[in-house]
């Protein structure tokens, strides 16, 4: 089952359909959230095509775990709501000590010491994701594969080749151009940069990270007065 973004739920929230499902224990419950999922997406149009290349079940693509999967839920969102990596940091942590299989988790984790300048454990915890990839979803499987190749194995041809594979697979997801921003700017292209970073920030307007890396590239291209723009903004989202 591949994630939704906010504007998905939006949508779907407002196209009133439900779908009902039950779960007799609470080791079930992704199940059940997965199943339901799957069909409230045929409900709403989704090609069947679609639906089962993208549905790998919830509880495989991510834990069988419910308390590691709300850890690493509010990790993700600690990390990208509030662009606090620090903090971010033991959820993860927290979330393989639940469940030590838990792919995104450390793929997660890697992108925090990345971010925190931690490169030799950022490229530890990734390929450890990496290996664990069997199980995920084609979303998750994007995720881990660019960021191994990015911050892993340094191979930033295949880190783009998969990031724009995965931007085409889901044109809603904010993250891959994200990413692609980032590896354009590591290479100096700043107007490549740019363009990714805006196209991510219009997909995830409330994303700290987002408004933290167009400052940034405004900056490298002595744009000040959309610096200081896009800062006032930043503040006055907080």
């Amino acid at each position: 089952m591949r994630w939704l973004t906010a504007n998905e739920v939006s949508e779907w929230r407002d196209a009133l359909a439900q779908e009902q499902t039950t779960a007799d224990s609470k080791e079930h419950v992704l199940a059940a959230l997965g199943d339901a999922a799957t069909k409230l997406r045929e409900k709403l149009g989704e090609s069947l095509k679609s639906v089962h290349k993208l549905a790998t079940p919830i509880e495989q693509a991510t834990t069988p775990s419910l308390e590691a999967l709300q850890a690493y839920s509010m990790g993700r969102n600690t990390m990208l709501a509030q662009g606090n990596y620090t903090a971010a940091m033991p959820l993860f942590q927290r979330a393989i000590q639940l469940d030590p299989n838990l792919a995104m988790a450390y793929a997660s984790l890697g992108t925090t010491y990345h971010n925190l300048g931690e490169k030799e454990l950022a490229a530890e915890n990734t390929r450890r994701a990496y290996e664990l990839r069997g199980k995920v979803s084609e979303r998750e499987k994007f995720y881990i594969e660019s960021h191994y190749h990015q911050n892993a194995t340094g191979d930033l041809e295949k880190a783009k080749q998969v990031y724009e594979l995965w931007a085409q697979t889901y044109p809603r997801e904010s993250i891959p151009l994200t990413n692609l921003g980032v590896l354009y700017q590591g290479l100096g292209q700043y107007e490549k940069a740019l363009e990714s970073f805006k196209a991510s920030q219009l997909l995830a307007p409330n994303d700290a990270v987002g408004y933290a890396n167009l400052l940034v590239i405004y900056v490298n291209l002595n744009r000040v007065r959309e610096a200081h723009a896009i800062a006032a903004e930043a503040s006055s989202n907080r």
